[in-house]
């Protein structure tokens, strides 16, 4: 068995020759992945660009592939203003909730014991209450409340927010799975290594998607300056971009 670190080309040829037989549907699509990225006659120049910044085949793979996966979501999902006006809606009825349970007559700190199951994890008992629960002597069991819960997925809302991709599909311009493609993984390898590689994403945009008109270094850096953050700060003639703040 092979080992898989270092920059460039090589640990992906070795990932691929340690892997003779997939018979696994995600496993088969990441070998096609690697071929092309592997046998395309201008991935050459890309891999030049890619050994000399660090950048790994197993690290770019990953790459790819997350960038395709968002591609494809993208274009079929709501615009970045409908799920921002959906997540607006989901965080105002929570504060809404939250605030009219404190100011309701419902019982501070006061509890009920209740099981909570899940699938096949083990149940856990609660003390469960409405809000204000303290953490009083006599409770047998750890306390919680509503309140706390809603608390809860105001952090969850907040990180999904975070998490979320690079939104940059121009629909009605050429193929919107591409763009997005070169807006996700452009993004990845900005967060990761503090520059875009226009020509690099274009090569490897033309070996995963084979398009009738190739992406060229100019086509990407055309993308990229009509795109959301990062890239929307775009400053001609610079390799760098700022990054997105997490």
């Amino acid at each position: 068995m092979h080992q898989y670190d270092g920059a460039g080309p090589e640990p992906l040829k070795r990932w691929l020759a340690d892997r003779p037989n997939p018979d696994q549907p995600l496993l088969m699509a990441s070998q096609g992945v690697a071929r092309r990225l592997l046998e395309d006659p201008d991935m050459g120049r890309a891999w030049v660009e890619l050994t000399r910044r660090g950048i790994g085949g197993l690290d770019l793979r990953a790459k790819v592939e997350n960038a395709m996966r968002n591609a494809a979501n993208e274009v079929n999902t709501q615009t970045p203003a409908e799920i921002k006006r959906q997540l607006d809606g989901v965080e105002s009825l929570i504060h809404k909730l939250r605030d009219a349970i404190e100011k309701s007559p419902l019982r501070a700190n006061s509890g009920t014991p209740i099981l909570l199951k899940h699938g096949e994890l083990a149940p856990v008992m609660l003390t469960f209450g409405w809000h204000a629960m303290s953490k009083r002597a006599d409770w047998f069991y750890q306390p919680f409340s509503v309140v706390e819960a809603l608390e809860v997925a105001l952090e969850m809302l907040g990180q999904h927010r975070n998490s979320e991709p690079a939104r940059a599909v121009l629909r009605q311009k050429g193929n919107p799975e591409i763009r997005a493609f070169v807006v996700n993984l452009g993004w990845l390898i900005c967060k990761e290594f503090g520059t875009y590689l226009p020509g690099t994403i274009a090569r490897i945009a033309n070996a995963v998607y084979e398009p009738e008109t190739p992406m060229d270094k100019e086509a990407v850096k055309t993308i990229l300056k009509s795109s959301p953050e990062p890239f929307q700060r775009f400053r001609k003639g610079g390799a760098k971009v700022p990054h997105r703040t997490p």
